[in-house]
């Protein structure tokens, strides 16, 4: 399985971290803070120990590109400081997983605090967080000591991406799979004389977009539905309602199929990928709990962010236990893409992994 990242919380996790409400004895609204936008790290100055009593959110730069409405999905940047000492215990701009947040109904009920902040507000806005409230492993919620270090998380809106791809799409004929997509219903549908298992891989574009070229390296941020070449059997995807697209780099820590079909696509377009066993989970699938056999994608291509993301960044939630730091870093399920939370929690499903875990 591809080495996953434990860093700050999903949308799901998030909002069930901010629960509470209140100023605490230390005030977000006291720290100074560095922001350099979306483009770098930011960073902060507190007294320290910084030990929130309640939840606290707190806009720090107002943003002023475009409005934040219901059902938009967004892209956030953030950093995780240590209320401890406040070193940085992790951030996007060091290769953890960027973070994405739908605005919704689920988000007004579960976080009505950063619902709030976010409809409120345009991309580009940097808020901080804090609070002496987690999710426990057993999901109940965890209040810290008094006077226990409390880390401070800061976060910019960087962008919003589509939730499909738009665009008539090309029909392909009767030799290749269909692809459809009726609401959040999405379905592949073989071929019925679909011929002997492929051997080499077939990229067919479904739809052209016309954003930038993907390369690999770059952070994708996708759509996608994954059907087996024997039997059509549906055995991962993020169509569904409540599901949130994935985010993920496209390095060696994908399958070889998703990583040369996709190099030379454009944001903006649909993809459906046929790939031979050898460039899906290889012949050892089975005892890896992983699909057997050739496999069929679809792929919609939201967003991209230039640039190699590390293959693997230290998880924080090690230094925030050891401080008793109760930020949704400790209480987030493996970062995105994730497949632990259910779709109805809006968590990011796995994308394609090139060594699968025996346990999955």
């Amino acid at each position: 399985m591809k080495k996953k990242m434990t860093w700050a919380a999903t949308s799901a996790a998030l909002a069930l971290a901010l629960t509470a409400c209140g100023a605490g004895t230390s005030d977000l609204s006291k720290v100074d803070y560095d922001v350099k936008s979306a483009t770098a790290e930011p960073s902060v100055s507190f007294k320290t120990p910084f030990a929130a009593t309640s939840t606290q959110i707190h806009v720090v730069e107002e943003g002023s590109s475009d409005d934040i409405n219901d059902g938009d999905i967004l892209v956030l940047q953030g950093t995780i400081f240590s209320g401890a000492d406040g070193s940085s215990q992790g951030s996007t701009y060091a290769g953890a997983p960027l973070q994405i947040v739908e605005v919704n109904e689920q988000l007004k009920k579960n976080a009505p605090e950063l619902y709030d902040l976010l409809s409120s507000n345009k991309v580009g806005t940097t808020f901080s967080y804090s609070s002496n409230e987690s999710v426990g492993k057993d999901g109940a919620m965890v209040t810290a000591s008094p006077g226990t270090a409390t880390n401070v998380e800061v976060y910019t809106v960087a962008r919003k991406i589509p939730s499909i791809v738009e665009g008539e799409q090309k029909d392909l004929g009767e030799s290749k799979p269909k692809f459809s997509l009726e609401g959040n219903n999405a379905t592949i549908a073989l071929p019925e004389n679909k011929g002997d298992e492929p051997l080499e891989l077939v990229s067919d574009v479904l739809i052209e977009g016309n954003g930038q070229t993907v390369n690999k390296g770059d952070t994708l941020f996708v759509r996608y539905l994954g059907v087996t070449w024997n039997n059509g059997e549906v055995f991962d995807g993020n169509y569904a309602e409540g599901a949130a697209p994935a985010s993920f780099p496209l390095n060696e820590n994908l399958i070889k199929g998703w990583v040369d079909g996709l190099q030379g696509q454009k944001v903006g377009s649909r993809v459906m990928l046929t790939i031979p066993t050898e460039m899906a989970y290889g012949a050892n699938a089975a005892q890896n709990k992983a699909p057997e056999g050739p496999l069929v994608f679809v792929i919609d291509l939201l967003g991209s962010v230039e640039g190699t993301a590390p293959a693997e960044t230290s998880a924080p939630s090690s230094s925030a236990a050891a401080s008793e730091s109760p930020a949704p870093a400790e209480s987030a399920n493996d970062m995105a893409p994730a497949g632990d939370a259910p779709p109805s929690e809006s968590a990011p499903a796995d994308a394609p992994a090139a060594e699968p875990s025996p346990s999955e």
